[in-house]
C-alpha cells in the first residue's frame, strides 16, 4: 500500500494519468498525488487514454515529457551557474 509505504519522496514526481485507466485507477492516482509530499509534483491528465498515454496520445505525452526534461535542465543549469558564481566570488584574481 503506497499510502503507508511511500508518504514522501525527495525528488520531483510526475503523474501521467489516463482518464480511462482501470489498471491503475484514475481516482486513486489523483488521491495519491494529493497525498504524497515531494519538492515538486505535477499531475497530467490524458482525456483520451487508458493505461498507456505515451502510446495512446503520443504527441501530448511527448510534449509533457519534453517540458519536464527542459525544466530539469534549466533548474540544474541555474544551480550550476549559481555555484560557479559563488566559487568565482571567493577567488582572488590578483586584482589590486
Amino acid at each position: 500500500n503506497a499510502f503507508e509505504e511511500v508518504t514522501s519522496i525527495q525528488i520531483p514526481i510526475y503523474f501521467l494519468a489516463g482518464k480511462y485507466d482501470y489498471t491503475c485507477n484514475f481516482g486513486l492516482q489523483k488521491e495519491y498525488y494529493e497525498f504524497i509530499t515531494a519538492p515538486k509534483k505535477e499531475f497530467y491528465v490524458f482525456d483520451n487514454s487508458a493505461h498507456s498515454p505515451i502510446y495512446e496520445e503520443p504527441g501530448a505525452a511527448a510534449e509533457i515529457i519534453r517540458m519536464i526534461i527542459c525544466l530539469a535542465i534549466y533548474i540544474n543549469q541555474n544551480i550550476l551557474f549559481q555555484m560557479i558564481l559563488f566559487c568565482l566570488s571567493s577567488v582572488d584574481f590578483g586584482k589590486k
